[in-house]
């Protein structure tokens, strides 16, 4: 998996190959961590099944934004019901670290704080 990012710093996609079939997708960097622990629990956390949603419409919520390139991290997250999950992304698209703030100590976010729409 590698990272492809645009001038702008806010369109980051992965592009992946599969090993067997050699088939290649570029996607946003919220599907390499969609099925991560942290995120799968946070969902379920509020009543939602998060690996049960279409790959091409992973949620308004989501929001990503590249933070460095050297080294290279990428800021994913999510926000439900006011709780939000940050997941700091290598280029590998593997999860650095996490973050969880329930409603009571995470600000709402706006795009400027954290970035352009996943899915977008």
């Amino acid at each position: 998996m590698t990272p492809e990012t645009a001038d702008d710093r806010s369109a980051v996609q992965f592009s992946c190959d599969c090993s067997r079939c050699r088939a290649g997708v570029d996607c946003p960097a919220t599907l390499a961590v969609i099925d991560h622990a942290a995120v799968v629990s946070f969902y379920d956390d509020h009543g939602q099944d998060v690996t049960e949603r279409p790959l091409w419409n992973v949620g308004p919520e989501w929001r990503e934004r590249l933070l460095s390139t050297d080294p290279w991290c990428l800021l994913v997250s999510t926000q439900l019901e006011g709780d939000l999950l940050e997941l700091y992304v290598r280029a590998d698209g593997t999860v650095h670290d996490h973050r969880r703030r329930d409603g009571d100590t995470a600000t709402q976010r706006e795009t400027t704080d954290i970035g352009d729409d996943a899915a977008a």
